[in-house]
């Protein structure tokens, strides 16, 4: 598997997430807009385990502006695609 879109599935964890980079290791690209009930946690997993990982794209207010600089600064060949739901 090397592309996912879970984007509006209400009941997505991290731990869904972190399941999802454990069992798919070769993702290449995943969308998870509008997943409100995940954090950097569960981004920052994916980035660690998905190797191959070049695009995350995900829209919610749980996952703060420091964990998405920090995230792009440590793994900066992944596009980073995020808006904040509530300005």
């Amino acid at each position: 598997l090397t592309s996912i879109k879970l984007g509006g599935c209400d009941n997505i964890t991290d731990l869904s997430v972190i399941e999802v980079a454990k069992g798919c290791p070769q993702l290449r690209t995943i969308m998870l807009t509008s997943c409100q009930k995940i954090t950097g946690v569960s981004v920052r997993e994916l980035a660690k385990r998905c190797s191959r990982l070049k695009v995350i794209c995900f829209g919610c207010d749980n996952i703060t502006e420091e964990s998405i600089n920090a995230l792009k600064q440590e793994y900066p060949q992944i596009e980073i695609m995020h808006r904040f739901t509530h300005e």
